[in-house]
């Protein structure tokens, strides 16, 4: 899997990934669980307030689509927010497509970020991390 770099976040925020007004919160997570995988070493979100929208990327991201995506915003109580997408038809090994539903939630004070990940169609299925995020306001 192609792993996030940081010349890679450098490209997006030139070619508009990363908007003026925008909120880029780059994460480093750890996984809680190492058996289960699935939790990215590095999230990156991108989140424009006024718009109530946001753009994700991480290490899967990159693997599939190289380039940010959508992301579903919503704002939360106190200073945090959670972003949730969905990687489909993701081939992973013999088992075919897989499904997998992400949300991280944020807090905007403190930068620090938990993550969970659900596997469409996987019993045992627990798979979240958290980690500390740098904050960078776009102007």
């Amino acid at each position: 899997m192609k792993a996030l770099s940081l010349t890679a976040i450098g490209v997006m925020a030139l070619c508009g990934a990363a908007n003026a007004g925008q909120t880029v919160y780059d994460c480093q997570l750890k996984n809680n669980q190492k058996r289960y995988g699935w939790i990215p070493e590095r999230m990156v979100v991108f989140v424009d307030d006024q718009a109530g929208k946001a753009m994700v990327i991480d290490d899967y991201i990159n693997h599939f689509h190289e380039k940010p995506i959508p992301a579903s915003y919503e704002k939360l109580g106190g200073d945090r927010f959670r972003v949730k997408w969905v990687m489909d038809k993701m081939k992973v090994r013999a088992n075919g497509d897989i499904r997998a539903n992400f949300q991280a939630s944020i807090s905007e004070k403190t930068g620090r970020a938990q993550m969970r990940v659900r596997i469409a169609g996987a019993a045992d299925n627990r798979p979240s991390g958290q980690g500390p995020c740098k904050i960078t306001k776009q102007k």
